[in-house]
């Protein structure tokens, strides 16, 4: 049965996927934003749900390693360096080797934005660099801290609606984000309130 607003060749697609791997296979799908498109517990026990919330440090190093240039960092350095006279060589450049994943996280903390936010300025920069001066990548994490909170201030229903939405990158029709809020019950309720609110 085709649904209104769903890529009549996305079922195949899946069916496809599913079909190629061997049982007991599990699939990752992965977003820029933190949204469940289903429901609360409906298909919990099937699907799951992993927040991008703040990682432990075993786990930053395992999202590091997929970072170039924290990728070329050792995990951790016998002797910290970053406050110890002359770390410096040349100005206000640290050598790379006195710099450890460590010294980032304990810099920055486990978020997977804040560190892949570092990892994007010090491809630009370095790494040593980035690290002695954090104003710009502090900057535009107050740009989306801010954006967080005025997201925190809507009422739930509307809040939900942008997670679900915000996973296109074009200009969905109204009809469109109505579905995505659907259920069983109702399959595109009237979402007025949420747009206006948005």
């Amino acid at each position: 049965m085709a649904l209104a607003g769903i890529d009549p060749d996305l079922p195949r697609l899946f069916s496809i996927l599913v079909g190629s791997v061997p049982g007991l296979s599990r699939f990752l799908f992965t977003s820029r934003v933190d949204f469940f498109p289903l429901e609360k517990g409906r298909l919990t026990d099937a699907i799951g749900h992993l927040p991008l919330v703040e990682m432990g440090f075993r786990e930053a190093v395992y999202l590091m390693e997929t970072l170039p240039p924290l990728d070329e960092l050792p995990v951790v350095v016998l002797s910290n360096h970053l406050n110890t006279p002359g770390a410096h060589t040349g100005g206000n450049q640290l050598e790379l080797k006195a710099i450890s994943m460590r010294d980032v996280y304990q810099r920055l903390g486990g978020h997977p934005y804040t560190l892949n936010l570092f990892a994007t300025h010090a491809q630009r920069r370095s790494v040593p660099e980035v690290l002695l001066d954090l104003k710009d990548v502090k900057k535009e994490l107050m740009d989306f801290t801010l954006l967080q909170q005025a997201v925190d201030q809507l009422h739930p229903r509307s809040a939900e609606l942008l997670l679900r939405a915000a996973i296109y990158d074009e200009t969905v029709p109204i009809e469109g984000m109505s579905f995505l809020m659907g259920d069983e019950t109702d399959v595109m309720p009237d979402i007025t309130a949420e747009v206006a609110e948005l």
